[in-house]
């Protein structure tokens, strides 16, 4: 389904959220039934400027939650001021009836505009993707040019570079055999505990330097025990099936930045394993539109948008401020 052919698709309203009754995804063999949640922090007759902000494949429609730092009243991305729109991200296992889906970011990208459709916003402000939510954002530039003003891109690229397709490939395989033993839920807190490895840099991790503990078969050392509870807590909250199509889904990502128009704000941290300095170079050189690209320099590599909180706010004070560059 073209873009063109998906701003005619019907979304019926639902409680917190909407329900297309035949969506398509790219890969899928055939239409189904998905229900997407959704948040707002006003409606229509607020007359409020609308702002979208995506976040990672961890992220949910709940802005607030996950970017507290960034998002709220008198924060950067400010409640008060703007129409602050969340989606949650949807996966194949999601949609009804549609067999065997795999899921793009031209996917989510379609199933946001049908959320702003159910909105009742035309056109955005600004667009916020971070990481994965970055990708979406920029293939939802690519798709639907005429429905936002300006586009702000933290740590996420036009393509996945094959280094984070390597270690994600590797979580993927995890899941697999896990999955056949019948331990699915470890095979995710593996898989997990692996790509937080890549989301922080050599600094960050400083803070483990302990002495280990010995054991009757080993040795367990205190970056262990952080890996291990925050991968048994992702593990709680996210299927096997999910983590698989949206890790799945980041490296079929590829969008063409040539035919992207809207004013551009890149953010980039450097060192970042996942997204290096030098693709987020590329994306901005390659950017159709205008764009101007900032380096945080910064210990938590791709985490860098979820901890240099006041870097980030000004950043994006920025971003929301300034009249669309020339």
């Amino acid at each position: 389904m073209s873009a063109q052919e998906f701003r005619h698709v019907p979304a019926a309203p639902s409680a917190g959220g909407i329900v297309l009754p035949a969506f398509r995804a790219q890969h899928a063999p055939r239409p189904g039934r998905v229900r997407v949640r959704f948040t707002s922090s006003g409606d229509a007759a607020s007359g409020l400027p609308a702002i979208v902000v995506l976040g990672g494949v961890s992220a949910d429609a709940d802005v607030s939650g996950w970017w507290r730092a960034q998002a709220g009243p008198g924060l950067a991305v400010d409640s008060r001021r703007f129409r602050v729109i969340g989606m949650d991200f949807i996966t194949g296992r999601g949609i009804e009836g549609a067999g065997c889906a795999h899921i793009t970011t031209a996917d989510q990208a379609d199933v946001l505009a049908a959320t702003l459709n159910a909105l009742h916003v035309r056109r955005v402000h600004a667009l916020i993707g971070a990481s994965y939510g970055a990708m979406v954002a920029l293939g939802f530039a690519a798709r639907y040019p005429e429905r936002l003003a300006r586009l702000v891109v933290i740590s996420g690229a036009h393509y996945a570079h094959p280094r984070a397709i390597a270690l994600r490939s590797i979580q993927r395989r995890i899941i697999r055999l896990a999955r056949e033993a019948g331990r699915c839920e470890e095979g995710v807190a593996l898989a997990r505990a692996l790509a937080l490895t890549a989301y922080r840099e050599h600094a960050a991790f400083a803070r483990f330097d302990g002495a280990p503990r010995r054991f009757e078969d080993g040795f367990g050392f205190p970056v262990e025990d952080y890996l291990e509870h925050k991968g048994n807590s992702h593990a709680a909250r996210v299927g096997a099936d999910d983590y698989l199509q949206l890790s799945e889904s980041l490296d079929l990502h590829d969008v063409d930045p040539s035919g992207i128009t809207t004013p551009a704000t890149l953010i980039a941290s450097d060192p970042d394993f996942l997204v290096p300095l030098t693709q987020m170079q590329e994306l901005a050189e390659r950017l159709r539109g205008p764009a101007r690209l900032h380096v945080l320099r910064s210990p938590y590599g791709h985490d860098a948008f979820l901890k240099e909180d006041a870097k980030i706010s000004s950043l994006l004070r920025d971003a929301l401020d300034t009249e669309c560059f020339a």
